[in-house]
């Protein structure tokens, strides 16, 4: 018996003048056996002739334009995500006193497609990054304004902690390529 590689499968559907004589010949005499992956390449060759309708390509072009451009999204403080509404009741148990002050502030862009909370604590800050887009592996520039002070963080490493302790007005995320 032959040893039969995927490339060898691979060359017997898309380029048969490349394969030798003598794997050719097993292959075609033993489709039974190679079945599933013949059946997918034969398929997948069939689909790489087919012609792409003029409005598929264009919608393609867009696409692969726009995932090419550095994306910019400017995030505004939300002023009204924490305030309750006037049905709603704040209970909070008698406690000793909090000895560590901690504030929240939250950040979005015009659309609501990207939420940043920010925590201060009296030892750390963290940043939680919420979007409904897929950022996985990407490399984020957010820039605090007015500081212009910039972190570069991976989206694999969220919450990432950081050192900006003034005022931020405005946060701009920059996706780069």
């Amino acid at each position: 018996m032959q040893k039969i590689t995927e490339n060898d499968l691979f060359k017997f559907v898309f380029y048969q003048e490349t394969i030798s004589k003598n794997k050719y010949d097993f292959i075609n005499g033993n489709k039974q056996i190679f079945k599933d992956e013949l059946d997918f390449l034969q398929n997948l060759n069939v689909e790489l002739q087919t012609q792409l309708s003029d409005s598929l390509v264009e919608k393609l072009n867009k696409r692969i334009a726009a995932l090419n451009n550095v994306k910019t999204i400017v995030l505004k403080p939300d002023k009204n995500y924490n305030k309750l509404s006037k049905d709603e009741y704040c209970l909070a148990a008698a406690s000793t006193k909090n000895n560590e002050q901690i504030k929240c502030e939250t950040f979005k862009d015009q659309d609501n497609f990207y939420l940043l909370k920010l925590i201060f604590g009296k030892t750390a800050n963290k940043l939680y990054l919420f979007t409904k887009d897929v950022v996985e592996n990407k490399k984020i520039e957010i820039t605090f304004l007015p500081s212009n002070n910039k972190i570069l963080v991976d989206t694999n490493e969220l919450p990432i902690s950081f050192e900006e302790n003034e005022n931020i007005n405005q946060i701009v995320l920059n996706f780069p390529n």
